[in-house]
């Protein structure tokens, strides 16, 4: 071979190179990011139209079904889909492949703007970007103690500002605490009492909490600002703001109202271990350090224990860089151990100086793969390291074909300089056209379509980047080292190995003369053991699946209660949970969320849903359990199961790229009243199959609601319109927010609305006025209000209404439980216009 030659004729351009690559290797090595999982970049574009206030029928009439309309008209679109709920819709886009993110993002935008002739003028600013799969937390903290939730959410607040401090940090989230706000809250018959309109209290607070520059005037040498400083800086302020005047009297807002620095509404209960919390959530950016920033983040809540108040802590909880750090680990010791384990072995048959020659190429090609691996952008992530795991034990074998013949050679008497070239050569070609073959092997799982092979690509293309750089290393430094240093003197004629190669080689050569006597013989075994295979493979095959039920770190299990559920009611249920898993084995933590948690951690998710909770329960290092996961996940499911009043999954993280759910079934057509019949039905047939777990359809029945009917004929004879009326109505029951109130730093919302007790019941309703010039109407005037039940939310796959029913595999893999699904479904048909399709993994 004449790269070997070269190398051997040129050992010191080699010798220079071999430094080179030694320090380049170790500095790409140490500068390479590493997180959990490959970069993938898959133009999926994400929609979100707020429309506050709108039943989720009008948002998908006036809002969705335009924007569909024109984005449909979009090339190389995979599928489109879209949910419609209360004020907001948000449509996904998923493209192919091949587009460009950047040309997707464009296009939808272009479309969506064409759409607005279409939308309600009304309508808020659309949101459209890109949707990175990243964007999940890296390490969750909760902060919890004998301090009121207040206290504790600004402790998380300033651990927060010094985490986005990190380099690397994209976002750090708070969940749990209290919120403070100016309450005005209005008593309607004062208001009534002085003819005064919740409009004039809400401008009254805007036009006096306000500073304004007036300017600057010259004295002397002098130049002054003027400024008029009119914000407040006190509750007593705020109480003294003069609404009005009649007859030359003021009305003062603490004539109108109850003015007090409380709290916001609770909307949502947080826990750590049934002890109430905060928590920050981390997310790091694209192709940064995980490693890195979990122990930056360690390190500032480790410097910051001398500032928590007395009985206060921290938790980290989710913790990802526990599992990459693992397999850096692994990787290194494996290295090392593949080092030793071939010096040891190649010791006992070509001295220890032969046996060392061959086992550098296990560390000088993994520093040569770094170095093409940097200089490519690739991250070190669980499948790169999996793949260079992967290669570890085959590294060698060139090295090993290599060594061993210059060995053989010069042992037969010729100068290392001959035995090196003759050597590189008789066994160049062949060594070359096995480790291209082994390539060829892996190389087809680059052409994987889809988001999948995104994910997976990184597999053969790190393979091929180590095996070509161990070609290299036997090409190059082998011959040139092995020319230099290579050992055969009388002292290695009896090695400790010579005695057990001599008789492995006598029994080869006495098996190999039999099998040529009695070729037939040898044949009909060989048959006979191909075919043996097939059939013991058939016994004890249990399936193909994308990714196996690995060991989870964490489970979760979510809780939906009936819509319009109160929340001390989901409390209720949700605490009973929480008594039920005390004893859970290997349980470490568990995190509960009661209200307002969104769906899967979806991403763009606009606050989440009142009647939906979730326990995260984080389980102990692989090392400290007692058992495996997986039975203890099916022992929490076992416990849960059965608890009244709401419908409780339990589920894991999804091991590799998002593909789906095991059975995935989606059911298309226009009536959702037959949609969900027919959904019923075939949760009833499916339900039975072994290993079916956390069966559920997205379906969400109508929660109760107060419809105010408006009259308008009459509304417009009293001067009213549909704004007006919709705008009081909402301050008295909802609150509007009129300004903000500044305590040093912080800022915090003034927000009116009425006393509790005038606006808890149907009555009170019925009882509200509409103040107009001077004048306060009833709506009983020009309304009327009825209890009715719409739709939750409107989902849409290509433009058409479907309901989808999701379940898990637990127990056997994912193709024998969707393989006896669709074997209960065989003979079931659905209505005319209406269809059923399996979709998912």
């Amino acid at each position: 071979m004449k790269i070997a030659n070269w190398s051997i004729d040129h050992k010191a351009s080699v010798f220079v190179l071999l430094v080179i690559v030694v320090i380049a290797g170790f500095v790409s090595y140490i500068n390479l990011p590493v997180e959990s999982f490959p970069q993938i970049k898959q133009p999926v574009v994400f929609v979100a139209v707020p429309y506050l206030g709108v039943s989720p029928g009008d948002i998908e009439t006036l809002v969705t079904q335009p924007i569909e309309t024109k984005l449909k008209e979009l090339n190389k679109i995979k599928e489109m889909t879209s949910t419609s709920n209360e004020g907001i819709t948000t449509i996904t886009v998923e493209f192919e492949t091949d587009v460009d993110i950047d040309e997707a993002v464009r296009k939808v935008r272009e479309k969506v703007d064409q759409a607005e002739p279409d939308l309600p003028a009304d309508i808020e600013e659309p949101i459209i970007q890109e949707i990175n799969f990243e964007n999940i937390p890296i390490m969750l903290v909760s902060i919890l103690g004998e301090q009121s939730l207040v206290r504790l959410k600004k402790i998380a607040e300033d651990l927060q500002d010094r985490f986005e401090q990190i380099n690397g940090v994209l976002d750090v989230k708070i969940s749990g605490g209290l919120e403070r706000e100016m309450k005005v809250n209005l008593n309607p018959s004062r208001l009534r009492y002085y003819s005064i309109g919740v409009d004039d209290v809400i401008s009254a607070i805007q036009q006096e909490n306000m500073t304004i520059p007036g300017g600057s005037v010259k004295s002397g040498n002098l130049k002054y600002t003027v400024r008029i400083p009119g914000e407040f800086s006190s509750v007593e302020e705020i109480k003294n703001v003069v609404v009005k005047t009649i007859k030359g009297y003021p009305i003062y807002l603490h004539d109108l109202a109850d003015v007090e620095f409380g709290y916001k509404e609770e909307l949502s209960y947080s826990r750590l271990d049934d002890e109430p919390s905060v928590t920050l959530s981390i997310q790091k950016r694209s192709g940064e350090n995980i490693i890195r920033i979990a122990d930056e983040v360690k390190e500032i809540l480790k410097n910051y224990e001398s500032e928590l108040p007395a009985k206060t802590s921290y938790v980290i909880l989710a913790d990802q860089s526990k599992d990459i750090r693992s397999m850096v680990n692994d990787l290194e010791n494996n290295i090392i151990a593949g080092l030793l384990l071939v010096i040891g072995v190649l010791y006992f048959f070509m001295g220890a100086r032969n046996g060392l020659l061959v086992g550098i190429a296990i560390p000088f090609s993994m520093l040569l793969s770094f170095i093409v691996i940097s200089a490519l952008g690739y991250t070190l992530n669980m499948i790169v390291l999996f793949s260079l795991i992967l290669a570890l034990g085959m590294l060698v074998d060139n090295a090993i074909v290599i060594i061993e013949n210059i060995y053989r050679h010069h042992e037969e008497g010729k100068s290392l300089y001959r035995a090196a070239k003759d050597a590189s050569s008789e066994v160049g070609i062949a060594i070359f056209t096995s480790t291209v073959t082994t390539l060829f092997a892996f190389s087809p799982l680059i052409l994987w379509p889809g988001i999948v092979g995104e994910f997976m690509k990184y597999l053969p293309i790190t393979l091929v980047i180590t095996l070509s750089s161990s070609l290299f290393v036997a090409f190059v430094f082998n011959p040139s080292l092995a020319s230099t240093f290579i050992k055969t003197d009388e002292k290695m004629k009896n090695l400790p190995g010579d005695r057990l190669l001599n008789w492995l080689v006598g029994r080869y050569e006495r098996t190999l003369n039999w099998a040529l006597i009695n070729r037939w013989k040898t044949l009909g075994m060989t048959v006979g053991a191909f075919v043996s295979i097939f059939i013991v493979y058939g016994f004890i095959n249990h399936g193909v699946e994308f990714f196996p039920d690995l060991d989870p770190t964490q489970a979760w299990i979510k809780v939906e209660t009936p819509i319009g559920t109160r929340l001390e009611k989901s409390n209720e249920i949700v605490r009973e949970i929480e008594r039920r898993i005390q004893n859970t084995p290997d349980m470490e933590h568990y995190v509960t969320e009661v209200g307002n948690v969104s769906d899967d951690f979806d991403f763009g998710a606009q606050g989440g849903a009142l009647h939906k909770s979730r326990v995260t329960i984080d389980f102990r290092d692989k090392h400290e359990r007692i058992q495996n996961s997986m039975k203890t996940l099916d022992q929490v499911r076992e416990e849960v199961m059965g608890i009244p009043g709401a419908r409780i999954d339990v589920s894991k993280p999804q091991e590799g790229p998002p593909t789906g759910n095991a059975v995935e079934i989606q059911i298309k057509g226009e009536n959702f009243s037959v949609l969900e019949q027919l959904s019923g039905e075939i949760q009833r047939r499916i339900r039975p199959v072994e290993g079916l777990a956390d069966l559920r359809d997205n379906f969400e029945k109508g929660k109760p609601e107060l419809r105010i009917r408006i009259d308008r004929e009459k509304a417009a004879l009293l001067g009213l319109n549909t704004s007006q009326i919709a705008s009081t109505i909402r301050t008295a029951v909802n609150g509007t927010v009129a300004s903000e109130y500044r305590v040093g730093q912080d800022e915090y919302d003034i927000t009116v609305r009425f006393l509790e007790d005038f606006r808890k019941s149907y009555s009170d309703l019925l009882n509200l006025t509409v103040f107009h010039e001077g004048t306060h109407i009833p709506l009983a005037n020009f309304a009327t209000v009825d209890l009715s039940a719409g739709l939750s939310n409107i989902n849409h796959v290509d433009g058409d209404r479907v309901i989808t029913i999701t379940a898990d595999a637990f127990g056997r893999s994912s193709a024998e439980v969707l393989a006896d699904v669709k074997n209960r479904l065989s003979n079931f048909g659905a209505p005319e216009g209406y269809t059923i399709t399996f979709t998912g993994q």
